[in-house]
C-alpha cells in the first residue's frame, strides 16, 4: 500500500460499513506512515499502518489528531474523549 496505488482510499478500505472509525491515536501502535493521499477537499493527508494496541492485526488508516487540524468536521470525540474519524467526510 503506496500513495501512489491508494487511489480512492474509501474503496482501498472496502468501503468500510460504518463511516465512524476508531482513530485515535492513542489506542494504536507501530504507526509507520505509508503516504499521503488526496481527500474529496483536495487537501493531503498521511496514511498509515498501525495495529491497535492487544491486537495484531495490521489495519490502515488515518489518525484522528491530525484528521482534527486539517478537516475538523470529520472528527467526533466520543464520551470518554477518544476520537472516532469520518472517512466518508474525507473521501467518499
Amino acid at each position: 500500500f503506496n500513495a501512489a496505488k491508494a487511489g480512492n482510499v474509501w474503496s482501498a478500505l472496502g468501503g468500510i460499513g460504518s463511516a465512524l472509525i476508531m482513530s485515535d491515536k492513542r489506542v494504536k501502535e507501530n504507526l509507520k506512515k505509508v503516504g499521503r493521499v488526496k481527500t474529496k477537499s483536495g487537501k493531503k493527508v498521511n496514511i498509515y499502518s498501525y495495529n491497535f494496541k492487544g491486537s495484531k492485526k495490521t489495519n490502515v488508516g488515518v489518525i484522528a489528531q491530525e484528521i482534527q487540524k486539517s478537516h475538523p468536521k470529520a472528527v467526533v470525540k466520543n464520551k470518554n474523549g477518544m476520537m472516532k474519524v469520518n472517512y466518508k467526510e474525507l473521501f467518499a
